[in-house]
């Protein structure tokens, strides 16, 4: 393959389900997607009669690709180009086929597909010379006669003919999401307008896709602003609506929605921006520069980035360079991206984080925003001789981009001169690429934005990776792919798929420095499929070779109870899982069976099953031990609903999540991702009502409370089979807690925070957007200012911290009771003791930053938890200070990184600063992995911990490749050892080792 992109199909909506499908049947329902939108074949339905909302779809398509030239009358079915490419399949709940289901792709291009499955639910689409799948992006979607749909989002990346040509060829095949139908449902919308545009508005419901405008729905509402909207599929989604000169009202849904209960928008006054695009060196404006609108949606689950539903995402300037976002409300976040003839795309250039050249971050009130474009440059690197030597004089060089360069300009050749490789036409964007040549090897090129001069870089040998494939009775795999990715999980080059006699190799990688690959083989060249973990390489040192044996499938079975007994008819149970497909067995309610691929030292299957009323259970199963035929089998408990209702602050700051009452600790405890519902690490938002929906919650009593200001609700009690639970946080009153820490004339404020507590407790650790590290929220070290949340009825003390100096006594903490301006907390000079080391601790203190170790004081042995106190570690490493103890005689204990801890016994720590050292800090304990690999391959890189069981407790942690790995500075005591080895290729690490505080504890890893 050539590097210029893949056929990616990433599932992002609510209802994808990730799920590849093994299908060996001679009948199938097929579709070719022809230049002209689809045509069926005689087994699939025509166009004629098609009928429903995701039939209709924006004109802003990205454009089409290239496919390889087949002659115009070839039939379909024969030659390479028309095969089948895509397949999938439909169920109905408990994992039963649906024949008979029209099956739709709608695209920026509208309706470019579609298809009816067969008696086993399958259903085909095959790809012909002008399918213009390329870059598209929009839905799957299913609808059965008596109403029931699925709806699955989907995009696919960029497609080159080449790429595609070497797909056909290795006979490649993707999967398509795993399609549920469900019970369709309705939506009643209410819409005002406080502007001059008025009503009827015209509305828009889709489901935030990167790099798609299209939509699910399109309606419009009678002149009082009413619509219904039927036949919707359950799931999270964005509902716009907009009028002509009025800014448009969006918010997010979650359906279904209680009979009764619209979404109510409402329409204001439009603030448009006006977006200039010119040249960067001249000054002048571009007329006819594309400029792509894409904006931030935060939905329940997680932020999105998607083009603008009530407008064209791609607007085009005038002769003034000027174009115009017209319809936004004041106070939306947009990223703007411009392309231009005769400039590098600034596809790949920052949009991604608001910034580049060519691209611009729109913050709210923002009116008017100029892009600068500029045209490519002439890019020299000076070269290093690394043992390989330099090119001469007028040497021509071949450039090749990264996997990852995407649109941005990398010409072909440069040339080298007096030392140096000038390469002209280079993307001013900034763009990465490799320099080859014959003799010499290969050099990385990468140049920032706008320069002229490139990093230095050096000239190493051209590697290569290849893998023998074969089946589990030794027969060649052909069609299967070698992935190779860097330690970032980017591929380093596409995929190579294996030939008639399994064989695959990818040549020219680079072999310098930091280029330790892991090396898998799949048997999709998309991300489905069976991916098999292979090994590692370490480029710098070799080439790899890898011999692969593909398992033998096996026959998984899977029995579902709900309340320890076999589903009824009427109870609904889903089943779903990554890389294989549940069918129901005849006559054995609850059961299921599926064709598994054991993979990897650990085989495991992902699994997920689900039944309305219930607990879902997910997560993944071990199967090492398991034999074909063997069972699972998983037991669903019941469950209640929770329904909380927000009222959000006026700033929309806040976050919420759930908290249990834990009867032993009497005490209200965080319990993770135990519920059902819409949760993200700093907190869920309400949707457009100012509802949160939880649908499935384990009974007991429970409470909302909000990750920002620490305010929390009354408590509710959550019963299994009646109606939802309901409960109300209130945050209408929450806001900003505003002061200023003061210390001593001509000291330092940094390191100092501000920590919160309430009832004497510190905050849990679902709070760490409220309190985001251990010593509290830091302060402008500059002028001492501080700003926290809080909340009208919360009661909070607020304590200022700083590792050298001490809380005044009486005015080091306020006490609170909800948002305001003018708190004052102040440090003064208090006892402190330094202690001075030997041997400077083993770790790197970075320059501007503090780095705290944690010290323990004890009354006698240094046994259970102590006295914990944070310790400021010198930039030098060599000495350690804290404060805030009292005075006495004490053993002090100190977690020194890099070795094992510093117990000094009976120090005197008095009411004055003072100084105790030089202390030795010991070496400890070592474990020594030993990583044992094939022949032409190199050990993976390991993450170790060791964490030691009982208090007072710490860990130590190693990351790297190497034969020999040592993880040094271990005390003794019990040790918990977990160790993870990047890409997957060896059995992860779990185990208990004991230490006496000085010997060498050796544990063996089999690489083979």
């Amino acid at each position: 393959m050539n590097g210029r992109g893949l056929l990616v199909i990433a599932v992002v909506g609510a209802l994808a389900a990730a799920l590849a499908w093994q299908l060996s049947r001679s009948e199938q329902h097929e579709l070719e997607i022809a230049p002209d939108g689809p045509r069926a074949t005689a087994d699939s339905d025509s166009l004629a009669g098609v009928t429903g909302p995701a039939l209709q779809g924006s004109a802003s398509g990205p454009g089409a690709v290239t496919t390889p030239d087949v002659p115009a009358d070839t039939p379909p079915g024969e030659g390479e180009d028309g095969r089948v490419l895509f397949r999938g399949i439909v169920v109905r709940p408990g994992n039963t086929p649906a024949p008979g289901v029209q099956v739709d792709v709608t695209t920026d291009e509208g309706l470019v597909a579609t298809a009816t499955t067969d008696a086993e639910g399958a259903y085909t689409f095959r790809h012909t010379p002008a399918a213009r799948m390329a870059r598209a992006s929009g839905f799957l979607r299913a609808h059965a006669e008596d109403g029931a749909v699925a709806v699955s989002t989907f995009w696919f990346q960029a497609l080159s003919a080449s790429d595609l040509a070497e797909s056909l060829a290795a006979k490649d095949e993707r999967q398509l999401p795993l399609l549920t139908l469900r019970p369709s449902v309705s939506l009643d919308v209410e819409v005002t307008s406080t502007c001059s545009g008025g009503l009827p508005a015209s509305l828009r419901l889709g489901a935030g896709l990167a790099m798609s405008n299209v939509a699910l729905v399109e309606a419009t509402t009678d002149a009082a602003g009413h619509a219904r909207l039927e036949g919707l599929p359950p799931g999270e989604w964005i509902l716009v609506a907009f009028a002509e000169g009025c800014a448009r009202a969006r918010a997010v849904i979650n359906l279904p929605r209680d009979e009764g209960d619209p979404v109510r928008l409402e329409l204001g006054e439009a603030a448009p921006v006006v977006v200039t695009v010119q040249d960067a060196e001249e000054g002048t404006p571009i007329a006819g520069a594309e400029v792509h609108v894409v904006e931030h949606v935060r939905l329940q689950q997680y932020g999105s980035r998607c083009p603008l539903y009530s407008e064209p995402a791609v607007l085009v300037t005038d002769e003034a360079g000027r174009a115009i976002v017209a319809t936004l409300a004041g106070d939306e976040q947009l990223t703007l991206r411009a392309d231009a003839e005769g400039y590098p795309s600034s596809e790949g250039a920052g949009a991604g984080r608001g910034g580049g050249p060519g691209v611009a971050r729109v913050a709210p009130g923002t009116r008017e925003v100029v892009i600068e474009l500029r045209k490519p440059l002439t890019v020299r690197w000076p070269l290093e001789d690394k043992g390989h030597g330099i090119p001469p004089d007028g040497s021509h060089v071949s450039i090749v981009p990264w996997t990852n360069t995407g649109r941005l300009v990398v010409p072909p050749d440069g040339v080298i001169e007096r030392g140096e490789l000038v390469v002209a036409g280079w993307s001013s964007t900034g763009a990465s690429g490799y320099a080859v040549l014959e003799g010499f090897g290969i050099a990385r090129l990468s140049a920032q934005p706008g320069q002229e001069e490139g990093r230095p870089t050096a000239f190493y040998p051209a590697r290569y990776v290849e893998a023998v494939v074969r089946h589990a009775d030794g027969s060649p795999a052909e069609g299967w792919h070698l992935r190779v990715l860097d330690q970032g999980n980017n591929p380093v080059k596409p995929p190579v798929a294996t030939n008639a006699d399994g064989l695959a190799r990818m040549d020219l990688l680079y072999g310098g420095p930091m280029s330790l690959v892991n090396v898998s083989v799949t048997g999709e060249a998309g991300y489905g499929g069976i991916g098999i973990p292979v090994g590692a390489v370490n480029l710098a040192e070799q080439s790899g070779h890898f011999e692969v044996r593909i398992p033998e499938a096996r026959t998984v079975r899977l029995r579902v109870t709900i309340l320890g007994k076999a589903p009824t008819d009427s109870q609904e149970v889903t089943v779903s899982g990554a890389g294989s497909g549940w069918t129901a067995i005849e006559g054995r309610p609850g059961c299921y069976e599926a064709t598994w691929t054991p993979v990897g030292d650990t085989p495991g299957l992902y699994l997920k099953v689900a039944s309305p009323g219930c607990m879902p259970i997910e997560g993944v199963r071990e199967l090492g031990a398991f034999e074909d035929g063997d069972e699972i089998h998983v037991n669903l408990e019941a469950a209640g609903a929770l329904r909380i209702h927000v009222k959000e602050p006026e700033d929309k700051r806040y976050g919420v999540t759930v908290q249990r009452w834990d009867e032993g600790a009497r005490d209200w405890k965080y319990q993770g991702a135990f519920a059902s519902g819409p949760f993200r690490p700093n907190g869920s938002r309400a949707d457009a009502n100012g509802v949160i929906d939880l649908p499935a919650i384990p009974p007991g009593r429970v409470r909302a409370i909000d990750t920002q200001s620490g305010l929390a609700s009354e408590g509710v009690e959550v019963v299994v089979g009646s109606a939802p639970a309901e409960l109300t946080l209130d945050l209408s009153r929450s806001g900003w807690i505003k002061g200023t820490v003061r210390g001593p004339e001509g000291v330092s404020l940094k390191g100092a925070t501000v920590r919160v507590v309430e009832d004497d407790k510190e905050p849990t650790a679902e709070m760490t957007a409220f309190q985001p590290s251990p010593t509290g929220r830091p302060i402008n070290a500059q002028n001492g200012e501080f700003w926290i949340r809080g909340a009208e009825g919360r009661r909070v003390t607020l304590r200022v911290w700083h590792p050298t100096l001490s809380p005044h006594a009486t005015r080091g903490q306020v006490v609170v009771s909800g948002p305001g301006d003018g708190h004052i907390l102040e440090l003064v000079e208090g006892a402190t003791t330094t202690v001075r080391l030997d041997t400077p601790a083993r770790t790197q203190v970075n320059p501007g930053r503090e780095k705290y170790i944690v010290v323990r004081l004890y009354k006698g042995e240094p046994e259970g938890e102590g006295v914990k106190l944070l310790a400021l570690l010198s930039s030098t490493g060599d000495s350690f200070v804290f404060g805030g103890y009292e005075p006495g005689t004490w053993t002090l204990w100190a977690d020194v990184p890099g070795f094992a801890p510093v117990v000094l016994r009976d120090v005197v720590l008095g009411a004055k600063s003072g100084e105790l050292g030089p202390a030795t800090p010991p070496a400890g304990a070592t474990l020594e992995l030993h990583v044992h690999v094939a022949e032409g391959q190199s050990p993976p890189r390991f993450s170790l911990w060791a964490r030691r069981l009982d208090d007072p407790s710490y860990s130590r942690r190693l990351d790297g490749s190497a034969t020999v790995l040592r993880l040094r500075g271990l005390g003794a005591g019990r040790f918990e050892l977990t160790g993870m080895a990047y890409g997957g290729s060896v059995a992860p690490i779990k185990q208990t080792i004991e230490v006496d505080g000085t010997n060498t504890v050796v544990v063996e890893v089999d690489g083979t």
